[in-house]
């Protein structure tokens, strides 16, 4: 009761989110987390594109992380998607430059997420630069994974664990009965398109897209 949602805690995130243009199709979503005082708010549509035998797709808009203790802004772009061996064993990554700032403290991240080599090499890197606004070098610099482990390190300093991913564990994902949910709500909606795509039936899944459209 003491949380955004029925049924939800002050220690839990909650996430909204809805489709709110169909030609692009641009989402707008909110999460929250009440107990830490945070909440991100933002806006994503997507360009896609065949890549031989990838699928490149352009995340475009921006997210709003806010410390609300602090009063503090970050804006945040969004990396690109991509599916890799689409006629084999399909596998995601992401790739692109990331830029995170706050108008307030005027510090900003530029981050790149480094697609994997052809030959070689390791899937879901990343590496970073932290600079105060005026500043030409950064006073801190990021590597690692970022499903995995990050690592900081001070312009003066040693090298050291930022965070740890799969040390934070996940959260079971809670969601509202399909049956009890509003007819617009997206696991109701589609729910007979998704039926027709996993039972492989593509012309009963795409019968039931259009009635929808």
């Amino acid at each position: 009761t003491d949380g955004p949602f029925p049924g939800s805690d002050t220690n839990e995130v909650t996430f909204f989110a809805e489709q709110v243009s169909h030609h692009p199709p641009v989402s707008a979503f909110y999460a929250e987390h009440p107990a830490r005082k945070i909440s991100f708010h933002g806006h994503i549509w997507t360009k896609s594109s065949f890549l031989g035998l990838s699928i490149g797709v352009a995340c475009i808009g921006t997210g709003r992380v806010i410390l609300h203790e602090l009063g503090e802004e970050y804006v945040v772009t969004f990396p690109s998607g991509y599916g890799r061996s689409i006629m084999s064993t399909p596998w995601v990554e992401l790739g692109g430059k990331v830029r995170v700032s706050c108008e307030k403290t005027g510090y900003y991240a530029d981050i790149d997420f480094l697609v994997k080599p052809f030959f070689g090499g390791k899937p879901h890197r990343i590496s970073g630069n932290l600079f105060k606004e005026g500043a030409k070098k950064p006073f801190l610099t990021l590597r690692g994974e970022w499903n995995n482990v990050l690592y900081a390190k001070r312009t003066d300093g040693p090298e050291y664990v930022l965070v740890d991913v799969r040390a934070v564990g996940g959260a079971r994902k809670q969601c509202v009965p399909v049956m009890k949910q509003g007819d617009r709500e997206s696991r109701k909606l589609w729910r007979h398109v998704t039926v027709g795509l996993l039972r492989n039936k593509i012309s009963q899944a795409t019968a039931a897209k259009r009635q929808i459209e």
